[in-house]
């Protein structure tokens, strides 16, 4: 497993703990010991020195309620795997909340692996950062707010041309002002939409909510809405600036370069959107796309071992 975590073995039991060691260590984790409560407290709360602690909490030097109240006041918290021979007991849970019990026997090497295994691969996960999925601002097509329509389309053809690092072509543009910070984006239905800005007077989410049958929305081709745009798609194209028709970005469409990945996915799930804008302090850097996101989630969901 990678990265390398490291794991306290903390019980009374020599044997325990070295055929524990053996069989984590043959997953790539790197083990400590412990025998004593006082050794237990003292790695536990070192900085960063431990990502799990696996524990039989029946140690010779320290009461198990005394013992489990420390683990659970550690900041920030610890994993603890409680390895007991006791696992039916409830007050576990009153002192350390979040632990996860497994019972002591000869079935329950396996069993306990896979649990610390999922635990860590969560970890992992947690660890994934905006920052490592964005796409870079310097990498992204961007096109100023004062140039036409014509020069947007020049400017995402020549970045889907340039971008090569994620099988997912470029779908929406970036737009700077005249300080060169980012302020809106330009999508391809924006595009589309510039051809006749009268779709976006006419709430067409809204009409289909209420009721309003396919062909009902459909007709509104046959009186004027689409008003043969393609006819002027030259005379547009060179006539439309791109601060006319662009999206200006809301609150809920930018997200921290720090952030988690969870975080963002939450934020692209509850916005229904398709890409947030990534910001470091005030200025945005980047763009973290649906699509690559989408792709991240897969890969490690093939990455399963199942």
């Amino acid at each position: 497993m990678t990265p390398e975590y490291t794991i306290l073995i903390a019980d009374r039991n020599s044997h325990v703990r070295k055929l524990l060691k053996r069989e984590l260590e043959s997953e790539g984790l790197r083990v400590l010991q412990a025998e004593k409560g006082k050794d237990v407290i003292e790695m536990v709360y070192q900085k960063n020195l431990l990502d799990l602690v696996l524990l039989d909490s029946d140690l010779p030097d320290i009461q198990e309620s005394v013992l489990l109240k420390k683990l659970e006041n550690r900041v920030p918290p610890i994993p603890v795997v409680l390895h007991t021979l006791d696992s039916g007991k409830t007050n576990y849970f009153l002192y350390v909340k979040q632990a996860v019990v497994v019972e002591k026997g000869s079935h329950s090497i396996e069993k306990l692996k896979q649990i610390i295994l999922d635990i860590l691969e969560a970890k992992i996960m947690e660890k994934i950062l905006v920052k490592d999925v964005m796409v870079a601002l310097e990498n992204y097509a961007t096109v100023s707010e004062n140039a036409t329509l014509y020069d947007a389309v020049l400017a995402l053809e020549k970045a889907q041309e340039q971008y090569k690092q994620s099988q997912y072509v470029h779908r929406a543009i970036l737009v700077f002002d005249n300080e060169n910070k980012i302020v809106g984006k330009i999508s391809q239905l924006d595009i589309l939409m510039a051809l006749e800005p009268n779709y976006r007077i006419a709430d067409f989410e809204k009409l289909s909510r209420f009721g309003y049958s396919l062909e009902y929305l459909q007709s509104f081709a046959k009186t004027g809405l689409w008003d043969r745009p393609l006819r002027d798609i030259c005379r547009k194209a060179t006539s439309l600036t791109v601060k006319e028709f662009m999206h200006t970005p809301e609150q809920g469409e930018y997200i921290k370069e720090d952030a988690n990945l969870d975080e963002a996915i939450h934020q692209l799930l509850i916005g229904k959107r398709n890409s947030l804008l990534v910001t470091r302090n005030l200025d945005i850097i980047g763009i973290l796309r649906l699509t690559d996101v989408f792709a991240f989630v897969c890969d490690n969901i093939k990455a399963c071992k199942i």
